[in-house]
């Protein structure tokens, strides 16, 4: 059975199909159960497809402790998604399309409140050392909502910074990949650990040559996306819930061969910034 210890750790630009990702199951009876797919592990990221059923919740225990010094992105695939800090009584809920970061030492609880399948895509650089901090003391109870909010809604909406930053289909970022082929990203995440953004490829298009000096993944949300490896010379084909992991450093070229516009995500480990384009 595959565990995450036993997973193995990318180094190398490689595509990753779906069809090849394992099953790994997160929690016990005390936390809740989770489905984990790992579709890539490295030295500087974690990519996880997490997929809860209607009712589906969890927590943590003494062994599974949701709570880690690292940055995450957890970005809707489908369904809806209601994550709890359970310290606070801070809720954000999203669907599909919406984004939640979290920060360093965040403890968070799940929900999936909605009537279909939650599929949530999560990066998390760099990859979680549970191990750190298993002595820090875990909630006793959550907190079921915000009390001084609630006790003034809306005045008291903006009255604390958000720890559970949402990010919406309207706050999207743009920016631009490349100079002679443009690519428009629009960019849900970009911090000095980790960065998020979705973006499209139209019918025969093709990015500039681009690297990144940090681990990346391309995965693919709807149609095909060629990557061209040009150091290592690999060239992958991309399907629906594919994904290419690729090394900090690699030089690469994005391509879009079949008749329909492609649309995938792409995940970084470290701000979307630091990226280097060829003339």
């Amino acid at each position: 059975m595959a565990t995450r210890d036993n997973l193995q750790k990318l180094d190398a630009p490689t595509l990753v199909p779906a069809a090849t990702v394992p099953y790994i199951i997160w929690g016990d009876e005390e936390s809740g159960f989770v489905n984990d797919l790992f579709h890539v592990m490295s030295k500087e990221m974690v990519v996880v497809t997490v997929t809860m059923p209607p009712g589906a919740a969890f927590s943590s225990s003494d062994r599974f402790r949701p709570y880690f010094n690292t940055h995450e992105c957890l970005y809707v695939l489908e369904g809806h998604y209601t994550c709890q800090d359970p310290n606070t009584g801070e809720l954000r809920s999203i669907g599909k399309g919406e984004m939640l970061l979290m920060r360093e030492l965040q403890w968070h609880y799940g929900h999936n409140f909605g009537d279909s399948e939650l599929r949530l895509l999560e990066v998390i650089c760099p990859p979680a050392n549970a191990a750190e901090l298993k002595d820090h003391p875990r909630p006793q109870s959550a907190v079921p909502f915000d009390a001084k909010a609630l006790a003034d809604w809306p005045r008291g909406r903006g009255s604390e910074q958000r720890r559970l930053e949402k990010i919406g289909q309207g706050e999207r970022l743009n920016a631009i990949l490349g100079k002679k082929n443009p690519v428009l990203l629009e960019v849900l995440a970009s911090t000095e650990k980790v960065g998020f953004a979705v973006a499209r490829l139209r019918p025969g298009a093709r990015s500039d040559v681009v690297s990144f000096p940090y681990d990346v993944m391309y995965h693919v949300e709807e149609g095909h996306l060629f990557v061209s490896d040009l150091d290592g010379g690999a060239y992958f084909h991309a399907g629906a819930g594919d994904c290419v992991f690729l090394p900090g450093g690699a030089r690469h070229r994005l391509f879009n061969h079949e008749a329909e516009t492609c649309v995938f995500d792409l995940g970084t480990a470290g701000s979307l910034d630091r990226h280097t384009v060829e003339a």
